[in-house]
């Protein structure tokens, strides 16, 4: 008989400062889209994480934040440690100048069954 592994559930990391739309985002990441989902409530906090566990398929991260970590140099951090982990960035009021090339992005209100889509297709 063939013994095969079940597949993993993909795990997201939401980065959100703002403690409403964060739980609201991993309320819907989990229950709608399947996901086993971590928060993070800045690029700090995710970075610790990060180097701690090596687990997290995708990051979802708004990117003004504060502390030392917003969401570009959270991003940078990931594509220089982990550069299997994708990311999908979001703000209300980034300059398309700002963005990293080659980085998904979604604008501020997003919807959230289009997050859902979205991570999906960076994780296929």
């Amino acid at each position: 008989m063939i013994h095969v592994e079940p597949a993993r559930t993909p795990r997201v990391m939401v980065v959100e400062d703002e403690p409403g739309l964060r739980g609201l985002i991993t309320e819907v990441l989990t229950s709608e889209g399947g996901f086993d989902v971590v928060e993070a409530g800045s690029g700090d906090e995710a970075v610790a994480y990060l180097e701690a566990w090596d687990n997290i398929d995708c990051v979802f991260t708004d990117v003004r934040m504060p502390g030392h970590y917003n969401g570009l140099e959270l991003t940078a951090w990931i594509h220089g440690h982990l550069p299997k982990t994708r990311v999908l960035m979001t703000s209300a009021n980034l300059d398309p100048n700002d963005r990293l090339p080659d980085v998904a992005f979604m604008a501020k209100p997003y919807d959230f069954l289009a997050v859902i889509r979205k991570i999906r297709a960076l994780l296929n």
